[in-house]
């Protein structure tokens, strides 16, 4: 996927909404530890290939390693793809408020440049709101 590609979140419509967390200890298995959504099964992350540790105390009873960034990836996904679908509507709203004033700038440059091409100047120059004039003094 190149950079000015979306993603396609359409693939996941339908999972199992958020927010995620770490299962309990009824729900913990022997080489894995659960996600769950609510009451509701997600995942389970073996401990082998998601950073986990099987060992729980006080000070971590989730058995998540602090350094587990595979295991928390996993767990934010609900909140991260909103967060993308959001940003996608935000991009387009700016998208389109862009190429409605894009013929209003345009003209306002014209109308700039013919009436006062030194402010033109300035602003080119000093701003870089557009290309100089590259006028030779």
């Amino acid at each position: 996927m190149s950079k000015n590609e979306r993603y396609d979140v359409s693939q996941h419509e339908g999972h199992t909404p958020g927010p995620w967390e770490y299962g309990n200890q009824r729900e913990r298995r022997e080489r894995a530890l659960v996600v769950m959504a609510g009451n509701t099964f997600v995942a389970e992350l073996s401990y082998l290939f998601s950073n986990m540790s099987p060992h729980t105390d006080e000070v971590n009873p989730s058995g998540l390693d602090p350094d587990a960034p595979d295991a928390r990836l996993i767990v934010a996904s609900p909140e991260i793809l909103d967060a993308l679908k959001e940003a996608y509507v935000e991009v387009d709203r700016l998208h389109k408020m862009w190429r409605r004033n894009e013929g209003i700038i345009r003209e306002a440059r014209e109308q700039l440049l013919e009436r006062a091409p030194e402010m033109y100047d300035v602003l080119a120059d000093e701003y870089g709101c557009w290309e100089s004039r590259n006028v030779s003094e």
